[in-house]
């Protein structure tokens, strides 16, 4: 029996050890922005579930690695910085508000799978395609001007949208 709880122990303290590695942040200013909100320094993977809202507007972020062990995000604030690149948002699909104006961004595939999006602003980006928003259908409010978007009938099936600027 002290042989199987030692054996025990020893398969898993190594996860044990693993979950409390802090999550690496290519982006300085958005490890400090999320330090900030939870109130703690290096976060690892599970303080980050706790990561339920995060304004991060005007800091200079470029880079998002990090970010898609918030899966709780519900609320996420990224205007007014340089991002270009918003793969990593893809894992946050409890978002139902996202907030992305001001920012340098093309290619906005990643929303297509954040079905709880309810408000998304994409104004004064650099988006031609938005054939992904086609796939939220809880989006109620969206904003998409600015932008260079030749094409916007993939909005057409949106039938809970209530506001859209364009």
């Amino acid at each position: 029996m002290k042989r199987a709880v030692i054996f025990l122990f020893f398969l898993l303290a190594p996860n044990t050890v693993f979950s409390a590695e802090p999550v690496y942040f290519a982006d300085a200013s958005l490890k400090a922005a999320v330090q900030e909100r939870l109130g703690i320094s290096d976060p690892n993977a599970d303080d980050m579930l706790a990561l339920t809202t995060l304004s991060a507007a005007n800091r200079g972020i470029s880079d998002l690695t990090g970010i898609d062990h918030a899966e709780n995000l519900t609320y996420l604030d990224l205007s007014q910085n340089e991002i270009i690149d918003i793969s990593l948002v893809s894992d946050l699909t409890n978002l139902t508000y996202l907030y992305l104006s001001y920012n340098e961004i093309i290619d906005i595939s990643p929303v297509s799978g954040l079905p709880n999006l309810t408000y998304l602003r994409l104004d004064w980006n650099q988006i031609v395609d938005i054939s992904p928003v086609a796939d939220l259908p809880s989006l109620t409010y969206l904003r998409l001007g600015g932008n260079e978007i030749i094409d916007i009938s993939p909005v057409a099936g949106l039938t809970n949208l209530v506001l859209i600027q364009a």
